[in-house]
């Protein structure tokens, strides 16, 4: 076998990839080397100029999110098809051996030397295909760049606008829901997403309304804060009103706020409106708010429903999240079960909330009132979910008693050790509540020897 049979055959056996002649749809284009060049500068500026246009679109006005996913699907087939254009172009610059008309158009020639010869046989697939490759990520990355990395954009929050922008209303659930997730916290900050949250606490649909409702408090939405109030005063639906006065609350909003503390006071007031109003209060962080919170709290011949277990405390927990020191006596009054007849669990959540809001002038009257109260009496713990978000106690488990000594140990008066050492050495007394003294007791002691 001659040498020129032999590259023949050492080029079909050792071919590593399906040959260029064989993808066809390049005769037309390929016709001559100006054709193709032509062919290959008009397919790159359609898919820069397209794809910026449709990226633009998308980024302004889609409405579909569906729509989009196909738009980019078929500008990625034409980039892939772009990019073949572009590596037949480059191939006959590059490849020796008239590569455009022998493989391309299927053309003949007579070889003058070896050196040409083999340079006839050559139909450089291998290399085509590699230049193929980086047509097709050349191309893709200058559409990114040209549309200002609108691929970039769509994935972190694009495609989360679209669907708020969707006419169809499961759409736009899926993207609130989508929008307070906490893995999306990176976006929260987002000004577009706030305005696209904002044009949906007014949305028609009930479940869109209360999940844009939602999201305003949990992102801090200022933009929504005037239709968020709005939806509290008037809507009919009580339910979309305690959410909206929780997320007015949580945005801590002053006139917001203070619509809730009014709201309070009213002779219309349900026990929706009263639970929403209170959380906001108690999200607000707002001591201010704390003397309507005692005023509603203090109304023993309210209706019924607003002296519900539930509703009373939640407005303990109010006051201990504001710290309002204003409502001692009020607290105190309840814990010592004075006023309102109130029940295990509304003591509790008072004597839990005079953790935090006694002082030390209180501390002879937490003493009678903890000499007064039984041993065993429980406090189990009361817990509202918050959505998916959050899982809040309203007040821990353990002896009411206990809830005394932290209300007293919490004052870091010296001069409530000795009793508090008296409770810890008491052997009659609950082991939960020893051990609760015993943990002050040492914490006084540390804090008079660091002295």
């Amino acid at each position: 076998m001659d040498e020129r049979k032999q590259a023949i055959h050492r080029a079909l056996k050792w071919r590593l990839a399906p040959r260029v002649a064989d993808l066809g749809y390049s005769k037309v284009i390929a016709a001559s080397r100006g054709r193709l060049l032509s062919s290959a500068l008009a397919s790159t500026a359609v898919v820069l100029v397209g794809g910026t246009l449709l990226f633009g679109w998308m980024r302004d006005s889609s409405q579909s999110a569906g729509l989009n996913i196909g738009i980019i699907g078929l500008l990625f087939c034409v980039v892939v098809v772009a990019a073949y254009i572009d590596a037949l172009a480059l191939g006959d610059l590059f490849f020796p051996g008239r590569w455009r008309e022998r493989v391309l158009l299927g053309k003949q020639f007579e070889a003058k030397d070896w050196e040409e010869e083999r340079a006839l046989v050559q139909e450089y697939n291998a290399p085509f295909y590699v230049i193929w490759v980086l047509c097709i990520a050349l191309l893709g990355y200058g559409v990114e760049m040209a549309s200002g990395g609108f691929l970039s954009y769509y994935q972190k929050i694009g495609f989360t606008l679209v669907l708020l922008r969707s006419d169809d209303p499961n759409d736009r659930v899926m993207g609130l829901e989508k929008v307070v997730n906490p893995f999306s916290e990176a976006q929260w900050e987002n000004e577009e997403l706030h305005e696209a949250i904002s044009r949906l606490v007014l949305d028609p649909d009930e479940r869109v309304q209360a999940l844009a409702v939602y999201a305003v408090g949990r992102l801090g939405v200022f933009a929504g804060a005037e239709d968020t109030l709005e939806v509290f005063k008037t809507s009919d639906d009580l339910e979309l009103r305690r959410e909206a006065a929780q997320a007015l609350g949580r945005l801590g909003w002053a006139q917001g706020v203070n619509a809730l503390s009014h709201r309070l006071s009213a002779k219309n007031l349900t026990r929706e409106e009263a639970l929403g109003a209170l959380r906001g209060i108690a999200f607000s962080g707002d001591a201010r708010m704390g003397r309507a919170v005692a005023r509603f709290i203090q109304k023993c011949d309210a209706p019924p429903e607003l002296r519900d277990e539930e509703v009373v405390v939640t407005g303990f927990w109010a006051i201990a999240q504001i710290a309002d020191e204003s409502s001692r006596e009020l607290a105190l009054n309840f814990a010592a079960g004075k006023l309102c007849d109130p029940g295990p669990r509304i003591r509790c959540a008072a004597a839990q909330a005079l953790e935090r809001i006694a002082t030390v002038e209180d501390i002879p009257a937490m003493q009678r009132i903890f000499d007064a109260t039984d041993p065993n009496q429980e406090c189990e713990p009361y817990y509202w979910r918050y959505r998916e978000e959050k899982m809040l106690a309203l007040f821990d488990d353990g002896p009411l008693r206990a809830k005394f000594v932290k209300a007293v140990g919490n004052r870091k008066s010296v001069d409530s050790y000795e009793w508090i050492w008296r409770v810890g050495s008491n052997t009659d007394e609950n082991i939960y509540t020893r051990a609760t003294a015993e943990a002050y007791a040492r914490a006084f002691v540390e804090m008079a020897n660091k002295k």
